[in-house]
């Protein structure tokens, strides 16, 4: 018989994995929850055996005409290929824009993302280290890029995924904010890679105060920067215009070794890595928030020092903390968490862990088991989804269309600032259609290999089948007649039917049928709020 309330570790499992599956909920019982958070802020470097193992073995589809041009052109291709760029060095990733539209089409630069896509799939619904999975794309979205800026952000975006966020969600903020702002990815969706010495582009350095670090509260626009309260180390408590001025010069010159020209200097050096360039520094950069930067000459010191303030100062630690909880908590985090949050993280500020410090903070608070309160995003309760009955995910052309209309999926917001993480902008009608379509097609999509047939349990009674499925999905009883309006439904599903032994229809009809009972469970408020 179902339970009437979600158990403790129902509810805290949802808030820090994609999903909570029975087997998790057993598990977390067994060993504890103090155990399972310390395994899942002690992931290995890389994949686990089951996750590099699906990874390694996948492959997706890929398919474009030939065409002869003066720079020799290329053949048709029509394969099924492995997801071989997702490790490749960051010249192979350059060498493949450089030659687009020579030697290859543009189709294989984006082909680079497609494939960090099918990963972030497959990473979040197998993974064994859910909460490593839940902050990648929570930092993804923070240090949102887009694709459809430039194929030169689509070019760095596995090197992205796979060196500048993930090895760091359990580091340094500030190393992982220096990793992020010399990211080939992050240098041309802010145009700071082509920042020149003689006119410095703002763009990076706004967003990177504005956005990434000490957040718009404690933006002062036009005012005088000497007018800005200071604390007592000399630091101001806030930015302004003129600190973003200052920020772009003391940053430009960080570009990317594109082999591009400089004029009569020379040219850049083709690595598609990170590079910095004195030609292209100004050396104009004055006071920052009360900093004099003048006196730093050395080879990216005033852009460092710009970090340092940046990641180091107060207002940074609430902004991040407030918005890291209001992912686990909802919109209106509980502000004991968030400031015991910033707590941690201030004091841990130098620490090579500081970022697993703050974590285990918020996941051993004594309210990460109180009642759901965060709305699921599409994706997020898509793979819940997927998770709850045991599909697999298979890369597939699904993954890149199935939620573009919300769009809830990294590299594709089109703005600096990410998806709003708010629950009323993902209960409009266009993101929930999406999502309520994406929950009843997953399963028959080529994007999951499932039997729902195979995965139910053997029973001659739809109550039971019913009840089952509920406690998988769901994990505990529906509200009011939603229980009784579920079964009615079911008894009206002739493949249901035919499961139980009351009638007779093919499998393929059986299988449609509880393809449609598990996906109606899904579309159920319950399973909407984690």
């Amino acid at each position: 018989m179902l339970p009437t309330t979600p158990s403790f570790e129902r509810l805290a499992l949802n808030r820090a994995t994609f999903g909570a599956r029975s087997a998790d909920e057993a598990y977390v019982q067994q060993i504890g929850w103090e155990s399972w958070v310390e395994q899942q802020l002690s992931p290995p470097p890389g994949d686990d055996p089951e996750v590099a193992s699906l990874i390694a073995n996948s492959t997706l589809k890929i398919k474009y005409g030939s065409k002869t041009n003066a720079h020799g052109g290329w053949s048709a291709v029509d394969e099924d290929r492995p997801l071989i760029t997702l490790n490749a060095s960051p010249l192979a990733l350059w060498n493949i824009y450089q030659q687009r539209n020579k030697t290859l089409p543009g189709k294989e630069v984006f082909r680079i993302t497609e494939e960090v896509v099918a990963a972030s799939w497959m990473r979040a619904t197998h993974s064994a280290y859910q909460v490593r999975e839940l902050m990648v794309d929570f930092w993804h979205n923070h240090f949102n890029v887009a694709i459809k800026q430039t194929p030169t952000v689509a070019t760095g975006t596995a090197a992205y995924d796979r060196d500048v966020v993930r090895p760091h969600v359990f580091g340094n903020f500030r190393d992982m904010l220096e990793a992020n702002a010399t990211s080939v990815s992050m240098l041309y969706y802010l145009d700071n890679a082509t920042s020149k010495a003689q006119l410095p582009n703002e763009n990076y350095a706004r967003e990177l105060l504005e956005l990434h670090t000490l957040g718009e509260d404690v933006y002062y626009g036009q005012s005088d920067p000497d007018s800005v309260s200071k604390y007592a180390t000399g630091i101001a408590i806030g930015f302004t215009d003129t600190d973003v001025v200052e920020a772009s010069r003391a940053l430009s010159g960080w570009t990317v070794g594109s082999g591009k020209r400089l004029g009569k200097f020379g040219k850049l050096p083709t690595t598609g890595e990170f590079h910095y360039e004195p030609l292209m520094h100004n050396e104009e950069a004055g006071t920052f928030m009360g900093q004099d930067l003048s006196s730093l000459s050395g080879d990216m010191e005033q852009g460092r020092a710009i970090l340092d303030i940046a990641a180091e100062h107060d207002a940074t630690a609430i902004f991040l903390c407030n918005k890291i909880c209001r992912r686990f908590f909802g919109d209106d985090p509980p502000s004991n968490i968030v400031n015991a949050a910033a707590t941690t993280w201030i004091a841990n500020q130098s620490q090579p862990d500081q970022l697993r410090r703050v974590m285990e903070t918020i996941l051993l608070s004594s309210e990460i088991g109180s009642p759901a309160s965060k709305l699921r995003l599409p994706f997020e309760k898509t793979v819940a989804f997927m998770r709850a009955v045991g599909a697999t995910a298979v890369p597939h052309r699904s993954m890149f269309n199935l939620l573009k209309k919300a769009p809830d999926q990294i590299f594709t917001w089109p703005g600096p600032n990410g998806h709003p993480d708010v629950d009323g902008y993902w209960l409009s009608s266009t993101a929930l259609m999406t999502e309520w379509n994406a929950l009843l097609t997953v399963l028959n999509r080529s994007m999951t290999d499932v039997s729902i047939t195979d995965e139910s349990i053997a029973t001659d009674s739809v109550t039971e089948l019913v009840e089952d499925w509920v406690g998988r999905i769901v994990g505990f009883e529906l509200s009011g007649t939603k229980m009784n309006q579920l079964i009615d439904f079911a008894m009206g599903l002739n493949g249901v039917l035919t499961y139980v032994g009351q009638k007779s229809s093919s499998a393929k009809t059986v299988e449609y049928h509880l393809r449609r009972l598990v996906g109606v469970i899904a579309t159920a408020d319950e399973f909407a709020y984690r």
